[in-house]
């Protein structure tokens, strides 16, 4: 946390401008920290990047020792991270540092508006005043950002709002990258079942240490054996549940610790198999070595996993080559915003129309409408009787051990909040249980 405000409000190198600290690791001697950054610099500018960091490590050691009143302090050294999944860390650094920069504005000067006055002198972007809805925003990530470089840039213009995102793309795909904003970061768990497709290119013949192109290379085998027809047939087989075991290079828990973390040190972790369902899987061209697919799955499915695992089928391994995410729930990529669409459309003041509301988000979930009095109780989360429920939408019937989540509105169609059908809910009998329904998420303050 304190690595990346220093670089951000201390080093003036316009090198280290687009530098996101990702993680910080310390060596088992504790002589060495490896703090892992990312870049949106092209690959050929990459360089001066590391060149302005390894100029800047002995400021931001020093700053480091000032601050934390250390006496000793290890030597710094600045990583690239290719590994993606760290979605928990950077949003927590990222809310850190905004909670930081807060409060020093306002400890700094003699009221918060003159604070916000200096803030907004000191800043060179524009700053958007327009109001922007809560919802869902269906951002096109580009190749070498990752998702929280795309959260960080949008939730900088949305000075004060909650950004944050549903479903990480690793910094080499493209694609559907779901964008909560304010409330929209409350019903995240919600959104993060929705089904994705994938448009994936497979290189056949050659085996990586992370299952991508981004990774080294451990084998490669000829082809003189592999047809087209043999690929289409072990494609085939691949639909439908499956078993698959996460990659070391992901964000899954191990005992505690997360898989990429255990890559990076050099170690190799057993990993129990997870079913995942892939409801479609097309080929749709096939140019040897190289494959290009299409795949509908389920959340957790890990697509250069399914490379990887279709290549060993095969034997002759494979990794995958591209990523294309075209789909998440009802997120398309046709009507994805890029990131400068979005500024632009924020600086117009029409951001909100190309946003779903919570309510739309949320449209697969069933519903319940209650009359005004019961609504304003909703709104203090007490919970909800059979007998207040004015009309029910959705799914009639529930399994007899459901617990299942349901939208709860008032007379004027307006989402609330949502609730948890207890357990033994049966909508089609108009019996709720013996618990009432309770009140999870409120999602609108009260009037």
């Amino acid at each position: 946390m304190e690595v990346a405000d220093i670089l951000m409000r201390k080093i003036k190198d316009p090198r280290v401008r687009t530098v996101t600290v990702t993680d910080v690791e310390l060596t088992k001697d504790l002589r060495i920290a490896r703090i892992f950054v990312t870049t949106m610099e092209q690959k050929d500018q990459e360089r001066h990047v590391f060149d302005g960091l390894a100029n800047a490590s002995g400021f931001v050691r020093a700053e480091l020792g000032r601050r934390l009143e250390l006496r000793y302090l290890p030597e710094l050294t600045f990583i690239k991270d290719v590994s993606g999944p760290r979605a928990d860390r950077v949003l927590e650094l990222l809310d850190g540092l905004h909670r930081d920069q807060a409060q020093r504005d306002t400890s700094d000067s003699p009221t918060h508006g003159d604070a916000y006055q200096m803030t907004m002198i000191a800043t060179k972007e524009p700053q958007f005043a327009t109001a922007v809805q809560d919802g869902v925003l269906n951002v096109c990530k580009e190749a070498r950002w990752t998702s929280h470089d795309v959260v960080a840039r949008i939730r900088g213009k949305l000075r004060g709002m909650k950004v944050g995102h549903a479903g990480t793309l690793d910094p080499a795909a493209t694609g559907v990258l779901p964008l909560l904003v304010g409330r929209g970061t409350r019903i995240a768990e919600y959104l993060l079942c929705w089904d994705k497709t994938y448009l994936a290119g497979l290189r056949l013949g050659e085996t990586t240490d992370t299952q991508d192109a981004t990774g080294a290379v451990l084998q490669r085998l000829p082809l003189d054996s592999v047809t087209e027809d043999r690929i289409r047939e072990v494609a085939a087989a691949f639909a439908g549940p499956i078993q698959q075991v996460p990659p070391m290079y992901s964000a899954v828990k191990v005992d505690g610790v997360r898989l990429y973390k255990s890559a990076r040190a050099g170690h190799d972790v057993e990993r129990q198999a997870r079913e995942v369902t892939v409801r479609q899987l097309d080929i749709v061209s096939i140019q040897i070595p190289h494959v290009t697919f299409r795949v509908a799955c389920s959340k957790g499915t890990y697509i250069r996993t399914l490379c990887a695992d279709i290549g060993h089928r095969l034997g002759v391994g494979g990794h995958m080559s591209t990523l294309i995410r075209e789909r998440v729930g009802p997120l398309r990529i046709e009507q994805a915003l890029t990131v400068d669409e979005v500024e632009w459309r924020l600086e117009q003041g029409t951001l909100s129309a190309s946003m779903l509301t919570l309510d739309e988000a949320l449209a697969e979930l069933p519903a319940c409408t209650v009359g005004a009095e019961t609504a304003r109780r909703v709104l203090h989360g007490m919970p909800v009787s059979f007998s207040e429920v004015l009309a029910w939408k959705g799914s009639p019937a529930l399994p007899e051990a459901s617990n299942r989540a349901i939208r709860i509105k008032d007379g004027s169609g307006r989402l609330l909040a949502i609730g948890t059908l207890p357990v033994g809910a049966d909508i089609e009998k108009h019996r709720l249980g013996e618990q009432p329904l309770a009140v999870s998420k409120v999602l609108v303050t009260e009037e």
